[in-house]
């Protein structure tokens, strides 16, 4: 039988340990860890700054989803349980925006499914990179922002990378503007087509994720509106727009904290 510590026993530890608290907390969770090596679904969380350098220790080879939200672990821990256990994932969700995390994706993912990342300005040849490696993807979320002015990628850009490089099965765009869209009728129209002549032809499901769901089309043109009812009626697209608060708290619903 295993020898185990009594609750007050514990406590005890953890109150004279106040330099490596966090060590022995991150020893004890981890070898608790250790132990479910069928893991299909994974969702952590950390707060107030840790680090748990013994994350990257962690090997699920059945491992399917992995949902990061808030803090992320280093990046390099994190690239590294990537490359432990990311060949088999079909869902990865993170809120860390770092480059090389960004790449390890596309390197140690080659099976998702459904991505949400976040890329910064500049990085447009890392979503590329994602379509190119992932070539089961079928959903991305992703944030938008004003073009070369922004921390994030403009809208356009990300609408002219996913018509030309997202793979055969892809079918779900889901984009946060953290900025009003800065996509003009006629740059919207060009992108309609060029998903329209693709081939296999598959109905793309543009989902808009804005702050407030009531107020978003105060902001779009009634152009813009014709354009999209237009590819609408041609099966081309499902236009919809969502509350990103609402979109969070949907992906929430599912969080278990360790």
């Amino acid at each position: 039988m295993a020898c185990q510590l009594p609750a007050d026993c514990l406590n005890d530890i953890f109150e004279y340990l106040e330099e490596d608290k966090f060590a022995l907390h991150s020893c004890i969770l981890v070898n608790h860890l250790c132990l479910f090596s069928n893991l299909q679904e994974f969702i952590f969380s950390f707060f107030h700054g840790t680090e748990f350098e013994d994350f990257r220790m962690l090997q699920y080879p059945k491992l399917q989803v992995l949902k990061i939200p808030y803090q992320c672990p280093r990046p390099q821990y994190m690239m590294k349980f990537l490359e432990n256990n990311g060949k088999n994932l079909k869902k990865f969700y993170t809120d860390e925006n770092n480059k090389d995390l960004s790449l390890s994706i596309a390197k140690f993912c080659p099976n998702l499914k459904s991505l949400f990342v976040i890329l910064n300005n500049g990085e447009i040849d890392i979503l590329k990179t994602i379509f190119i490696s992932c070539q089961y993807l079928e959903s991305i979320k992703i944030w938008c922002d004003k073009g070369n002015f922004g921390e994030f990628l403009s809208e356009k850009e990300v609408l002219e990378t996913v018509a030309k490089y997202s793979p055969n099965n892809f079918c779900e765009l889901k984009i946060y503007n953290c900025s009003n869209s800065d996509v003009f009728t006629g740059d919207l129209e060009s992108f309609f087509i060029s998903w329209g002549e693709r081939t296999p032809k598959n109905l793309l499901s543009l989902i808009i994720l804005v702050d407030d769901a009531d107020y978003y089309y105060d902001y779009i043109s009634s152009e813009t509106l014709e354009i999209i009812g237009k590819y609408e009626d041609l099966g081309t697209i499902k236009f919809l727009t969502k509350s990103n608060i609402n979109e969070e708290k949907e992906e929430e619903d599912n969080y278990y904290y360790h």
